[in-house]
């Protein structure tokens, strides 16, 4: 709203509180903020060194996003203040992290990519293992019921081949008893 002198002092206070509180990520963010802050009040050489800081101190947490921020008002106040040999060294700055931040987005856009093809092909291969078992299992089931199938008739053959072999033996036994009353009968006429 143009209130620069209060909305320095509150940015002063968020500073403080960050600082004091320990969370170390907020206060570079803030002091990014405070550059911008500084580019719009007009102090541009406050507004590169509270940018620089933050920027040098996000590269070492690893916050890329927000390095390349801080990178983009730096370039912005050199801009601004006339300084463009600083403000194309900024802007260099800018351009490189901010290519290897699109092309770590790009990297996990990749790995992604190939972890999903990867998972299509495992999925795949899932699927013809369960198709091979569901084939063995129907396989198997019929090689049950033809075994089954066989065995009954074994045993059916089998218990056939008992009844007729007791038939036969009783047979067998009348025989005898009808030849040896033949025997008894030729004797006997011949005797008489």
């Amino acid at each position: 709203l143009g209130k620069f002198d209060e909305a320095e002092v509150l940015y002063n206070e968020a500073h403080q509180y960050f600082k004091n509180s320990g969370y170390d990520g907020d206060l570079y963010y803030i002091s990014v903020d405070i550059g911008k802050h500084f580019i719009k009040k007009g102090d541009y050489k406050k507004a590169i060194t509270s940018c620089t800081f933050a920027k040098d101190h996000l590269l070492k947490i690893g916050d890329i996003a927000w390095a390349i921020d801080a990178w983009m008002c730096m370039y912005e106040a050199a801009k601004k203040s006339g300084n463009y040999k600083e403000a194309l060294e900024y802007h260099e700055g800018y351009l490189k992290y901010n290519d290897s931040l699109i092309n770590e987005k790009n990297t996990e856009l990749r790995k992604d990519f190939e972890f999903n093809k990867e998972k299509k092909i495992i999925a795949l291969e899932n699927k013809e293992k369960i198709q091979q078992e569901k084939t063995f299992q129907n396989f198997l089931g019929v090689a049950v019921l033809l075994l089954g199938g066989l065995l009954f008739f074994a045993y059916r053959a089998y218990r056939i081949g008992i009844i007729t072999n007791k038939t036969i033996s009783e047979q067998k036994d009348q025989l005898e008893i009808f030849n040896q009353a033949n025997e008894n009968l030729i004797y006997s006429l011949s005797h008489d």
